[in-house]
């Protein structure tokens, strides 16, 4: 997989991957801090149409990822489960409020609530 980050170039994928945080390989912003490809950036690009539509749908994409991601976190009788879903849903959100609507995604209907700490 082809991970392409350079801040001397600024290219669109660049701007994508500063946008959603996916700039260094083996820590992107994916369960298991997997990163997006190149080619599946290349492609949802396409699709959007421009840098902050397709980071939009990026972020639409972690909020699906982490939403089946069973995390919680113990600590001294406390217990917090993670919000990473709702961070990405409403990411994704804001970047389409700010950039407008396009693509396969522009129908994403998404309400996202924090979940709550025990």
């Amino acid at each position: 997989m082809t991970i392409t980050y350079d801040e001397a170039v600024m290219d669109d994928i660049t701007l994508i991957r500063m946008e959603i945080g996916d700039g260094t390989e083996g820590d992107g912003p994916r369960p298991n801090s997997d990163n997006f490809s190149d080619q599946a950036i290349t492609r949802l690009l396409g699709e959007e149409g421009n840098v902050g539509r397709t980071a939009a749908r990026l972020s639409e994409i972690l909020s699906r990822e982490w939403a089946i991601v069973p995390t919680q976190i113990t600590a001294g009788g406390l217990s917090e489960r993670s919000n990473a879903a709702y961070y990405w849903g409403q990411q994704g959100m804001r970047l389409r409020a700010q950039y407008g609507e396009a693509g396969k995604q522009a129908g994403f209907n998404f309400v996202a609530q924090p979940l709550r700490q025990s």
